[in-house]
């Protein structure tokens, strides 16, 4: 979940995750290929697997919009953050 020493912070993400608020989603057989697609055609960008499988759930579900620091999603998201 997150590399911290402070149980704090472990358990407040851990309450956001299990919030009513908060979708959990499974990745199934159709995200994972598009994932596979988005990070190979992306490849020359250095985007890590988990990024690409982040932008194929975004476009699955027509998510407009990330809070990210990562610069490879400026371009084809609305980038609300670094």
């Amino acid at each position: 979940m997150v590399h911290t020493g402070d149980k704090n912070v472990v358990k407040d993400i851990s309450d956001v995750m299990i919030s009513p608020r908060i979708e959990m989603m499974v990745i199934d057989g159709t995200v994972l290929n598009k994932a596979r697609e988005l990070f190979f055609r992306l490849f020359d960008k250095r985007m890590s697997f988990t990024d690409a499988t982040t932008m194929a759930v975004m476009q699955q579900e027509y998510i407009r919009k990330i809070i990210t620091f990562d610069s490879h999603f400026k371009g084809m998201f609305g980038v609300l953050g670094g």
